[in-house]
């Protein structure tokens, strides 16, 4: 709902007369005052609030469902698994579309991409992935 400012002010009542951006109730108060009650000005934060964690989902669902995949998978590891691309992407799956980071071995200069508290590397002519535990 819009906002609809009245901004008239009288001595009288002793503030601005405004009307509330959730319930359209007409209320006098400070310049500044937004809602006519407490309710209202909880709904809009919990609204807000809930826009926030929902786009958050959004980008860190993803992620944290590749974290948990690699924790299943190096469970009872020496902290490094072998499994081909196609393998990891289309029965285990792997979401290649997760945020993550990237960095290169200083020796080998393998590129890896973190996720978490996991890398991932890809031999782009086997299209075998090798997936580790990161020290901490």
């Amino acid at each position: 709902m819009s906002e609809i400012k009245i901004q008239k002010w009288s001595p009288i009542q002793g503030g601005y007369q405004k009307r509330c951006p959730i319930c359209s109730t007409v209320f006098w108060g400070r310049l500044n005052k937004r809602y006519c009650c407490a309710a209202c000005k909880t709904k809009e934060n919990n609204d807000r609030a809930r826009s926030r964690r929902e786009s958050e989902r959004k980008t860190t669902g993803p992620l944290m469902g590749n974290v948990r995949l690699f924790a299943s998978m190096l469970e009872g590891t020496d902290g490094s698994v072998t499994v081909k691309l196609d393998e990891l992407e289309n029965t285990r799956g792997f979401d290649p579309t997760a945020p993550r980071s990237s960095f290169k071995e200083r020796v080998t200069g393998k590129l890896w991409y973190r996720y978490g508290d996991y890398a991932l590397h890809v031999n782009e002519n086997t299209k075998v992935v090798i997936i580790k535990r990161l020290e901490q």
